[in-house]
């Protein structure tokens, strides 16, 4: 396992910073991706199975940390749409990525 990226993110609602850390490895022919230090996150947020945990970059290339307590993965992807992308563009259809799940173990959460 490598020792991973430190990605200093801001929490959706403007209320915190949050420190994660983004470790990654080869297993077999695909790349595990772990994401660590994510326990008070879900926490303070009251995250729990199948509520959302999005990360995603701003208009101004701030990375952006939100926790949703809900499954309409459709309509979150469209209000971050709307905030991250330039107006025009929204009119446009746009991918919705596959839904995965997310195993979290304390301070550590794995994309599944």
């Amino acid at each position: 396992m490598q020792e991973g990226c430190l990605l200093e993110m801001y929490d959706y609602d403007g209320s915190k910073q949050w420190h994660f850390r983004l470790r990654s490895w080869i297993n077999g022919k695909s790349r595990m991706y772990v994401l660590e230090n994510t326990g008070e996150f879900i926490k303070y947020h009251g995250l729990e199975e199948h509520h959302l945990f999005i990360l995603y970059t701003d208009c101004s290339n701030k990375m952006v940390v939100r926790g949703h307590k809900g499954t309409d993965v459709d309509s979150t992807l469209d209000d971050i749409y709307k905030v991250t992308a330039p107006e025009d563009a929204f009119q446009k259809s746009h991918h919705v990525p596959k839904r995965r799940g997310l195993t979290s173990t304390g301070s550590t959460t794995v994309l599944v």
